[in-house]
């Protein structure tokens, strides 16, 4: 579990370079880039990433990822060329 996010700023923490403490140095300490860019990837896997956060428990985030089964078969077969092609 992390630190508590203020519940104002829990709408904007996925949005790209948002950090909820302005006085933070981007250079040293972050660009607001991190939950923007998890959150685009559990997207990318057409699931959700969630937030839950207060000061007594913390924060916690969630999301789950599908798991995808390759064919062996399929997997393990080599290209062969076709001998007709010009390439």
């Amino acid at each position: 579990m992390g630190l508590a996010f203020p519940k104002k700023d829990l709408l904007y923490i996925f949005e790209r370079f948002y950090r909820v403490d302005k006085r933070r140095n981007r250079a040293s300490e972050g660009s607001g880039l991190g939950l923007a860019i998890v959150k685009k990837i559990v997207e990318a896997h057409e699931q959700q990433i969630s937030v839950q956060s207060d000061t007594q428990s913390g924060t916690i985030f969630s999301f789950q990822l599908p798991v995808w089964k390759k064919e062996i078969a399929s997997s393990t077969k080599k290209h062969q060329p076709n001998k007709n092609s010009l390439s």
